[in-house]
């Protein structure tokens, strides 16, 4: 990637990626429907991948991931905005949406198919938490991966 945005045609996602001396970054931004928490794991798992990260490092972060989007796609507004981060040992994921309400654990009813997102995004990940300007928010969660495999080809991502 080239740092900057790749226009892509209409409905299809928009990524941008950057590296900054140690840190990986990349951005997509998503529908806002059903598919969304698919093509987010999706991106993920091809962008890790391509860090040098094992599959066995990313189970949680992908599980995570499903949680943060859906929970976007249905509580929020918007295209989510899906962003990766990787600085060393610590993978950041953030999921962007323009609602502005936060996010709350709520307590479960065990009977309830619903309800657990943040509780399981609070299991998996070593940490998470979210920010607002009002108009909207991230939700983000921070897992310590261990360091890449591989060095990754800047001409590559």
């Amino acid at each position: 990637m080239n740092g900057r945005d790749s226009r892509a045609t209409e409905g299809t996602p928009r990524v941008s990626g950057r590296l900054s001396g140690s840190t990986r970054r990349r951005t997509i931004r998503l529908g806002a429907d059903p598919h969304a928490a698919g093509e987010a794991r999706a991106f993920v798992r091809s962008t890790l991948a391509s860090w040098g990260l094992r599959e066995a490092q990313t189970g949680d972060v992908l599980l995570a991931v499903s949680e943060l989007v859906s929970n976007a796609v249905q509580h929020g507004a918007g295209h989510p905005r899906l962003q990766l981060r990787l600085d060393g040992g610590r993978l950041e994921v953030r999921v962007r949406d323009d609602g502005p309400r936060s996010p709350e654990q709520r307590k479960h009813d065990l009977r309830s198919a619903r309800g657990r997102g943040l509780l399981i995004v609070g299991s998996v990940a070593d940490d998470w938490g979210h920010s607002s300007d009002g108009a909207s928010k991230w939700v983000w969660a921070a897992f310590t991966v261990g360091a890449p495999e591989r060095a990754e080809d800047e001409s590559a991502s």
